[in-house]
């Protein structure tokens, strides 16, 4: 099944493309605008991608009441917090947590990685001071379906 392409969703792909330089500019413009983190919404296609079946729909209605049923807003991010880490790893690494990932995403991750399906990249990033290694961090974006969505604390979906 294919998503319907809105010309919202046109408008985020071509501001902000699948590749690094777009997630970083699209992680710059969710700071302050509200619009740009509702053109996030997963819809069901989206979730079909990602998840498995059962999880997919479990994570769909978990979503729908956590986020999306509220107005959008940016995201709160103090003003100094002008630096950006980023890190990404392929839900198939993911899957084998022993590597790279289980240093660079939250351990919620180990938990839920039976749920995703191979072939996605999930990327998670931190906003932070210049100097400092703690920041105000955030996972759970990728490219689905020609535009990027988000799917923060996947494990949430367990409890």
């Amino acid at each position: 099944m294919q998503p319907t392409e809105t010309s919202s969703s046109t408008t985020q792909a071509t501001l902000y493309p699948n590749t690094d330089a777009g997630f970083r500019k699209l992680i710059m413009a969710v700071r302050f605008d509200e619009d740009v983190v509702a053109s996030l919404e997963p819809n069901s296609a989206d979730y079909a991608v990602v998840f498995e079946p059962d999880f997919a729909a479990k994570a769909e209605k978990m979503y729908e009441e956590w986020i999306w049923s509220k107005p959008p807003a940016a995201l709160d991010v103090a003003p100094e917090k002008t630096e950006i880490e980023v890190a990404k790893a392929t839900t198939g690494d993911l899957r084998n947590w022993a590597n790279q990932p289980s240093e660079e995403f939250p351990h919620g991750y180990e938990k839920v990685a039976p749920y995703f399906k191979p072939g996605t990249t999930i990327y998670r990033w931190k906003y932070l001071e210049p100097g400092e290694v703690l920041g105000k961090a955030y996972d759970g974006m990728a490219y689905v379906n020609g535009r990027w969505v988000w799917f923060p604390k996947p494990w949430r979906v367990l409890d």
